[in-house]
């Protein structure tokens, strides 16, 4: 007889498995199958501080996808930029993870600590501003976030005197692409929030 797909997939990783694509593959398996008895094995990759960043992060979203009560203690750990937790799996969880496993203020902590990519093709601004447009989520969670978004665009660019215009400061997140999506948003869904039209000009 056969044995079933998790019992296969504990006994392959216990085998010491070192090819990252195999890996990869077993626990993307464990998340699309929904194997709750594999569990502990993603809750012991995603907290393997010493793993690789993709690796941890395919952990992740198999306990979001086995909507395991540990995923809230982990998320709240990379929001806190606890040690162990680098600023590549912050981005992935703040890109992927939002709204439905992380709260408003879990984001807004993780884009303030994440820094500017040294690649010039940074697209997580611009992917973030572009999921907040068209994500499901209600108008009242986008109006807590504005306050937060707002002031770490107000903390992350400087003023060009010679051009009159505002720039993101070095090696800090470009906020402001963040903060138009937030605003162009909440502008198309109705909103008055105090702070709305600062925001939209700023961004």
């Amino acid at each position: 007889a056969r044995q079933p797909l998790h019992q296969v997939i504990l006994e392959v990783w216990s085998t010491g498995i070192e090819n990252p694509e195999v890996r990869q593959i077993l626990l993307q398996l464990i998340a699309v199958g929904r194997y709750k008895r594999c569990a502990d094995l993603a809750v012991s990759v995603a907290g393997n501080k010493a793993g690789v960043d993709r690796e941890r992060f395919e952990a992740l979203e198999a306990l979001v996808e086995l909507d395991d009560y540990r995923i809230d203690a982990l998320i709240e750990a990379v929001a806190s930029s606890q040690p162990g937790w680098g600023h590549r799996i912050g981005r992935w969880v703040a890109l992927h993870f939002y709204p439905k496993n992380v709260t408003d203020d879990q984001l807004v902590r993780l884009l303030t600590a994440i820094p500017r990519a040294s690649r010039r093709d940074d697209f997580f601004p611009s992917g973030m501003a572009a999921m907040l447009e068209r994500v499901s989520v209600s108008r009242e969670r986008l109006e807590s976030l504005l306050p937060g978004v707002l002031a770490l665009t107000r903390s992350s660019v400087v003023v060009d005197k010679d051009e009159g215009s505002l720039n993101d400061r070095k090696g800090r997140l470009q906020a402001s692409y963040i903060l138009r999506g937030l605003s162009v948003r909440l502008l198309q869904d109705g909103s008055r929030a105090p702070d709305l039209i600062d925001a939209a000009v700023l961004g």
